[in-house]
């Protein structure tokens, strides 16, 4: 018995950690603008975008190449990205204003990482239209 006992911990040891498996990957819950959105605010003041997500985000992972928005196809605007570990809500403030009258997305890529559920599996966006000059009708 005294020979087994060792040599069983020895064989325990060599197998190390049991390998994470993720059941439910992260997701975004919701966003704001919501998909489809008419009249959003094109000014810098007054726009705001938020992405809720269903774990904890690891804030390294959570930059402005992970988290953006852009009109539709083109180059992302210039922002700060602020996360809220309370709620799991990122929140985006841009540093310019929207084109108006145009389609945007509010993008986040499969770089961000949540603690328990890993990454995001694809990149998703949120399309949205910007307020024209003349205001909504």
């Amino acid at each position: 018995m005294t020979r087994v006992f060792p040599a069983l911990l020895l064989l325990l040891a060599a197998c190390g950690e049991p390998p994470t498996i993720l059941v439910t990957p992260l997701q975004v819950v919701s966003w704001a603008p919501s998909q489809g959105a008419q009249c959003v605010a094109a000014r810098q003041s007054e726009f705001t975008a938020t992405v809720t997500f269903s774990d904890d985000i690891l804030p390294a992972s959570l930059d402005g190449d992970a988290l953006f928005v852009r009109p539709e196809g083109g180059e992302p605007l210039p922002a700060t990205i602020e996360y809220f570990k309370a709620t799991l809500t990122a929140r985006l403030t841009v540093s310019a204003d929207l084109a108006w009258s145009t389609v945007h997305e509010l993008c986040v890529t499969d770089a961000v990482e949540g603690v328990s559920q890993g990454r995001l599996l694809q990149e998703l966006a949120s399309t949205f239209v910007t307020v024209s000059r003349g205001g909504c009708y």
